[in-house]
């Protein structure tokens, strides 16, 4: 279930932006509106015209495509729009994504640009746990550092290194390869359900 998306440097959104499924304060009819996991099972988004609405889902669309259809060669450019006012367009793009699959809280983050990713992380925390607390799957800028408790030996290291070029997630490059890694088939799962290729 998706937590919140936050987006920024993204067509018209400049500032970074919060799409939110989190309930607010009032309790009336929460139990017809809310899932299991105490989130919103809609969201509405409104505005004037022309304010960036459209750009919202957009970006979800990019991040699908960005997963799923990954650019085929080191040389290929990521297909992404800045926010072309004031010095935007020379920052990097980002998003946030926070979302529960299987009672465990993933918090995705990506940064990139038209050349490459800058920087990528993947963690999590265990809701099951009386105090859960997070840990990271992996973090990665130039290299992929894994976390402490993901189980991955070191031909999968070297295999995923070798298959995620610098213009992709890591994501797409854990699907490209014969490699199972448990921390990572969860958010894989999220992404096929809520991101269909």
């Amino acid at each position: 279930m998706l937590k919140s998306i936050k987006i920024s440097n993204f067509k018209s959104i400049d500032e970074e932006i919060e799409l939110s499924f989190e309930p607010a304060v009032k309790k009336e009819l929460n139990e017809y509106y809310l899932t299991r996991d105490n989130l919103l099972k809609l969201a509405l988004i409104y505005g004037p015209n022309a304010s960036g609405k459209t750009n919202i889902i957009k970006a979800i669309d990019f991040l699908r495509s960005f997963i799923f259809n990954p650019p085929k060669d080191k040389e290929e450019k990521i297909n992404i729009t800045p926010f072309k006012f004031k010095d935007s367009i020379e920052k990097n793009s980002k998003f946030v994504l926070e979302f529960i699959e299987d009672n465990m809280f993933f918090v995705y983050e990506i940064e990139l640009n038209s050349e490459n990713v800058v920087k990528e992380t993947l963690k999590y925390k265990n809701l099951t746990l009386k105090k859960p607390r997070f840990a990271m799957i992996f973090e990665r800028d130039e290299n992929i550092i894994w976390g402490n408790k993901v189980k991955i030996t070191k031909s999968q290291e070297v295999t995923l290194q070798l298959n995620t070029l610098p213009n992709m997630s890591l994501l797409s490059g854990y699907l490209r390869v014969n490699v199972e890694i448990n921390e990572i088939e969860k958010p894989i799962k999220f992404f096929k359900r809520i991101l269909p290729p």
